[in-house]
């Protein structure tokens, strides 16, 4: 994969990570509180994110756990990346938000073909 797609890769998943860290953030009331719950929210986003696998994907990554069907891969990142921008928009700054999800709409535009491979009926 060329350099700008490595970038664009991490972007959108630390963006989703924002997101959540603003949420539970925000839904902790700050301090301790939210700090942990900040935590337990990121714990949580980047465990449904690197150890769900469909085994149509040609990206597989050798520490998925649990497989599931290629489309529903393909549900469960654009959900988690619709969401972490939904949070930054509540919960920051809308702007930030609207450049995430432009950044988002061209990482998963180069990836045509895997999206095209993961929607297959099975």
């Amino acid at each position: 994969m060329p350099l700008a797609g490595w970038i664009f890769h991490t972007i959108v998943r630390t963006g989703f990570l924002l997101g959540a860290a603003l949420a539970g953030w925000s839904f902790g009331g700050g301090g301790v509180a939210g700090a942990l719950l900040a935590v337990l929210l990121i714990a949580a986003i980047a465990a449904i994110w690197a150890l769900t696998y469909s085994d149509e994907d040609p990206e597989r990554r050798s520490w998925g756990r649990i497989r599931v069907p290629g489309r529903v891969r393909l549900g469960i990142e654009i959900t988690i990346v619709m969401l972490g921008g939904v949070a930054i928009w509540v919960f920051w700054n809308r702007a930030a938000a609207e450049t995430y999800l432009t950044l988002a709409v061209f990482d998963y535009s180069v990836q045509y073909r895997r999206i095209v491979t993961l929607s297959r009926p099975d």
